[in-house]
């Protein structure tokens, strides 16, 4: 299955025909740090209203909650990401 590969394979250039392999899991660490971040925020500014009734800003917040919350990843970075808020 695609989703249970560890690594990537990367072409290097046309050049050379070696191929070189990248660590999935060392690469995915800006992006799961990205989404904490960004979720973190979201959860602050919408937590710190006194309501939710739709207005611009609140209309903003969750678009952009749903953007993230629709994103296809990786399951390594799903779990990162989870383990970031509910460790075992």
């Amino acid at each position: 299955m695609l989703n249970s590969l560890k690594t990537w394979l990367r072409w290097s250039d046309s050049s050379n025909s070696s191929v070189t392999l990248i660590d999935s899991q060392q690469e995915a660490g800006p992006e799961v740090e990205s989404l904490v971040t960004e979720i973190t925020r979201l959860h602050k500014n919408l937590s710190s209203r006194t309501d939710l009734k739709p207005c611009t800003e609140v209309n903003t917040l969750f678009g952009e909650l749903i953007e993230l919350c629709t994103q296809t990843l990786s399951e390594y970075v799903t779990s990162q990401v989870c383990k970031s808020f509910y460790p075992k």
